[in-house]
């Protein structure tokens, strides 16, 4: 895992913050000195974690973040049966199978 040194993230975010509730939550979590889960990104976008960059970002805290390569991409294109430039990684069932191919079951 790594810390970005990249700020501000709310504009690679994969969509707009939509609950304030779990913002919220997420900045006490991080306030009280825990931690987040990681966001998987490419070195441009994220891929998931609108709540959780949005929370750094108020904190002015560097996101804790997974590089997903090229080749992540295309191991798990082929496990959904297509080419990574076809899949839409946003959909929460092919996020899983890349998750699953990045780092498996025990760290999502």
């Amino acid at each position: 895992m790594k810390t970005s040194a990249v700020l501000p993230w709310a504009h690679r975010a994969p969509h707009r913050v939509t609950d304030s509730v779990k913002l919220a939550s997420m900045i006490t979590v991080l306030s009280s000195g825990g931690d987040l889960p990681p966001v998987l990104w490419d070195g441009n976008q994220a891929y998931e974690g609108s709540h959780r960059l949005a929370a750094w970002e108020a904190l002015g805290m560097y996101p804790t973040y997974i590089l997903v390569g090229n080749a992540d991409l295309a191991d798990a294109a082929k496990i959904l049966g297509g080419e990574a430039e076809n899949i839409d990684w946003m959909d929460e069932h092919n996020l899983s199978v890349l998750w699953d191919v990045i780092c498996g079951d025990s760290e999502k």
